[in-house]
């Protein structure tokens, strides 16, 4: 893309063509990402956004989803997720490590609601989900260092 101005031009192209039945499903935690999210939102595309409760905020954004208290272990995380219009937070078990991965889950939560489905069974689904075989697997450690 040769610049981020170039990028986030490119990225409002594409929300552009997501028309009245699309939805647009942001990361709000970066801040650049946010940005775009709300460029998108103030144009009248459908927005959710979803990311860690201490940073999901961008302006008039729906957030959809929020990551919280989360534990994250070699072989995998647990976190409390909170979903827009729900009073009581749910429980999110993964096989695969890391709060980026934590954080790709909830995303399939919050676009999953969006097609009708229910986060029940998409949260059985994510926690029998082992991952992909050579992407982000833990191969061994050496002392306190994770080799993936």
């Amino acid at each position: 893309f040769g610049s981020v101005e170039a990028y986030s031009a490119v990225f409002d192209e594409f929300a552009e063509t997501l028309g009245s039945e699309g939805v647009l499903v942001v990361c709000l935690d970066d801040p650049g990402a946010a940005a775009l999210a709300r460029r998108a939102h103030e144009r009248g595309i459908r927005v959710r956004g979803y990311g860690s409760a201490d940073q999901a905020e961008a302006g008039d954004v729906p957030v959809a989803g929020q990551l919280r208290d989360w534990q994250f272990k070699d072989t995998g995380a647990t976190a409390q997720i909170q979903l827009a219009g729900e009073s009581a937070p749910r429980t999110m078990r993964l096989s695969v490590p890391g709060r980026h991965m934590a954080l790709n889950a909830l995303a399939a939560v919050v676009a999953a609601a969006e097609v009708g489905a229910a986060a029940d069974d998409v949260l059985d689904g994510l926690a029998g989900f082992e991952g992909v075989r050579r992407r982000f697997e833990l191969v061994g450690s050496v002392e306190s260092v994770r080799v993936f």
